[in-house]
Parts: C-alpha cells; structure tokens; sequence
C-alpha cells in the first residue's frame, strides 16, 4: 500500500508510547501524577518530521521518561488529521509556530513553552536528540518543583540581586510573563542593578528574559528595554540589537496606533512621526521597524501602492548599504532581500524598479550562493525584464540548488513554470 507523507507522520504520531487523545492524555497523567509533553505539529511541517525521525521513531525515548511523563503528539492546521480538541489547546497555549512542546504539569497548567527544533536535535544524531529532550524534560519537572520554594522565599522577604536574578529567570522560563509575581520580581530586580553590564548582560539567560519579557504585551518590560538601547549598545553589536527589538519596537509602535484599525492606509502616516521620537537612542530603529511594516503593508493590501513602494525602497537601501562580516547576518540579510526582490517580481512593473530590485538580488546571492529561493527570484525578476538568457541561467541555478536541498517541488514551482515557459 502506498502512503501518503500526511498519512505516514499520523502513523508515527500513533507509535512508541504516544497518546493520540487529548482527554485520555490528560485524565492519564492526571492520574498517575506525571508530567505531560505535548508535540504540536502538523502534517506538512518540515521540522517537525526531524523530531518524528529522530525522536518519536526512537523506542528508548518513551522508555526513558515513562515514569516522568505522558507524551501526547497533536496535529492542527492539518485539515482531516487535526487532532479533536486540538485547536482549542493551542489558542489556549497561544501557539503560533510548528513544532512546538508544551511541557505541563499533571493538573494541564503550562510550566513551559519550546518552540522549534532544537539545534542539538536537528544537528544532533538520532541518541543526541533523545537524550537532549529526555534531560529537557527532567529539568523542567525539576524547576518545578523549586519554583514553589521560590515563591516562599519572596514571600518572606528575600530580596538579594543573585535570588532576584533566578527567580526571574524560573519565572520566564515557566511562561509566566504576564503574572502579577513576575512583575512584582522584576521591579524588585531592576532596583538593584547598578550596571547594565552585570545586570543583564553578562548573564545570557537574563538578558534573553528580558527581551522575553518586553514582548509581551506588558508595556513596564517593553518600556523598561527601550529606555536602555544605549546602555546596551556598549556591549552587544548593532545586528544583535536589532534582531532582538525587532519585535519590540513594533509592539511599540502598534501602541503608539491606538484602537483604531490597523491597516496600511492608517499605519504607514505614522511611522516617521514614531522614527522622529526614537531614533536618537535607537539608531536601529528605522531598520527594525521596517522590517516588519514593509511586510505588514504587503500582506495586507492587494497591490504596490506609492507609500508601500517607497517603504520597501527604503528598507532595500538600508540593507544595501550593511556590509555584514558574521555569518548569520549576512544569511539575515540575504533572506530579507529575498522576500523584498520577490514582492517586487510579484507587484511591480516599473523597469526602473525591477533593476532596483535585480541589485538586491545580486547582494542577496553575493552573501548566501546557496540560497536557492534567491536564485529563483532573480530569475523571475530577469524573465520580467525580458533578460531570457540570464534568467535561464539563474532558474537552472535555482532548481539545481533546490533539489540539492531537498526542497519538493512545490515550494520552487515559480522557477520549474518559469524555465520550462522560456524553454518553449
């Protein structure tokens, strides 16, 4: 018989001591007092079937946590393979992204929220890749159990920098952002540091809760952060800083908005206006913002309006003008100028614009050769240009790398219609 690949990840779903029921799961470990792991997933997520290979085929994982957990692996997104009650645990976890592990405490409350595969477990043999969830999970149950020690030693008085700094470290990690605890810590926190470098700096995993923190949707973090960019600047590069507020600085500007509706017509007057009261201690902020807004305009409109036009132009300047050394910005900047060169081929028919835009692509491709998605948009940027030749080039480029990686067809279908539509 032969299977599809949806069928197939429903029949490794249902093998080596995984619950399909959510309410079984639930009433299980309810019952025996464990721990539940819950894989959120779909059937057409790509990384989701490196944990199903590695991990879930893998008989010695369910061996090794049964006493601690009740592992549960749920689809959603996934039309008849949806897992019955599983849309309604994910919006109740405010899950957003595939895979993600939830790791819950026998009553169901939420100790902690993982998203993506880990790079121990993509890169990681299959042994790696169990043992790293295995000891995952054992140290969550274990936090958990501390964290109800911690809240007593607050509760009493305990104020020092070292067991302020833990706690809410726990408490982050816990997903317990929004918490009246939380907030009460972090003000208690923030009294005692007197140096920005040994206050959140130094120590990774705080910093990494901070930026946590600030996007949430409580404005003192996201306040909090914003007020010490130039603090921060001393010690961390531009690039990191910027990735990290990204996402901050929109939720910023978002609040800036008000309740009125958000759509492009009424978010794009506003961007210099917030750029005007920020960029002076945020010398990223244009860039940040951006990279977001351009995107936000896209999805959101059905053509390539004026406003839109020069917002996307300007975000291709910004990144043109970056001469990036580390690896990952520059694959950063690559992808960015990527999806900025395809909205073009996509929505633009200026001559002009699209030469604009075949630079990007040349910067893109210049930073990351392999970057096969690049290679296709420039060849549907030369064949709107009516460059048959190059554009040939460039998608025989493009399906070559595709298929090196792996990529099915489907998602580089532009170049295969393109190519063998010039090859007619």
């Amino acid at each position: 018989m032969r299977y599809t690949a949806a069928t197939l990840l429903v029949i490794i779903g249902q093998a080596q001591g995984l619950e399909r029921d959510i309410q079984k799961a639930f009433a299980r470990a309810k019952k025996e007092n464990k721990f539940l792991w819950v894989m959120v997933s779909a059937t057409w997520c790509g990384p989701c079937r490196v944990v199903e290979r590695k991990v879930l085929k893998d008989p010695s994982f369910s061996e090794k946590v049964k006493n601690d957990y009740v592992l549960l692996k749920i689809y959603v997104s996934s039309d008849d393979h949806n897992t019955p009650g599983g849309e309604e645990l994910v919006q109740k976890h405010r899950v957003e992204a595939f895979p993600t592990f939830l790791y819950l405490a026998p009553g169901g409350d939420l100790v902690y929220r993982q998203v993506g595969v880990p790079s121990e477990v993509s890169t990681g043999t299959s042994e790696e890749a169990v043992e790293y969830f295995v000891q995952k999970m054992l140290s969550v149950k274990r936090s958990y159990g501390s964290l109800a020690e911690m809240q007593q030693k607050f509760a009493k008085g305990d104020r020092t920098p070292a067991f302020l700094r833990s706690y809410l470290k726990m408490l982050v990690a816990m997903d317990n952002k929004e918490s009246e605890e939380t907030r009460k810590v972090f003000e208690a926190y923030i009294r005692t540091v007197k140096s920005i470098y040994e206050g959140w700096v130094k120590d990774d995993t705080l910093y990494n809760a901070l930026i946590e923190l600030a996007t949430s949707e409580e404005k003192p973090y996201r306040s909090y952060a914003l007020g010490i960019v130039e603090s921060l600047a001393k010690y961390l590069s531009p690039f990191k800083l910027m990735s990290d507020y990204k996402i901050i600085l929109a939720k910023d500007f978002a609040a800036q908005l008000g309740n009125d509706e958000q759509n492009w017509e009424n978010v794009y007057p506003q961007i210099q206006p917030y750029l005007a009261k920020v960029k002076a201690t945020i010398p990223f902020a244009e860039e940040a913002l951006l990279s977001i807004l351009w995107g936000f305009g896209y999805k959101t409109t059905d053509d390539m309006d004026d406003n839109l036009l020069r917002t996307c132009l300007r975000y291709g300047e910004i990144l043109m003008s970056k001469q990036p050394q580390d690896s990952a910005e520059k694959r950063y900047i690559s992808e960015e100028m990527d999806m900025l060169g395809w909205a073009f081929y996509k929505r633009v028919d200026n001559k002009d614009n699209l030469k604009t835009a075949l630079k990007w692509m040349e910067k893109s491709i210049s930073l990351n050769t392999q970057n096969w998605s690049a290679w296709e948009t420039m060849g549907a940027i030369r064949y709107k240009l009516g460059q048959k030749k190059e554009a040939l080039e460039a998608l025989e480029k493009a399906i070559s790398l595709a298929k090196a990686h792996s990529a099915s067809e489907d998602e580089y279908q532009t170049a295969l219609d393109l190519y063998h539509r010039l090859k007619e």
